[in-house]
């Protein structure tokens, strides 16, 4: 249910995000700080152990993204 709720927040956000951005291109409004706002949802999964459960396990996906954003 989490990720259908992430999901629906994202339909809800992007055209916000969309008229925002119009808005900013036809001079409506003046916030260059966060003209170039995305919107991206990154969904990791959480068992990614290879042999044996250690502290570091679960997190590769993410130290990867993390490591190219």
């Amino acid at each position: 249910m989490s990720c259908a709720m992430m999901l629906d927040l994202a339909e809800i956000l992007n055209p916000l995000l969309d008229k925002r951005k119009e808005r900013l291109e036809n001079g409506e409004e003046e916030d260059d700080d966060v003209a170039g706002v995305t919107l991206q949802l990154v969904f990791f999964d959480g068992e990614e152990a290879f042999k044996d459960w250690t502290d570091e396990d679960s997190i590769y996906g993410a130290r990867c993204y993390a490591a190219f954003t």
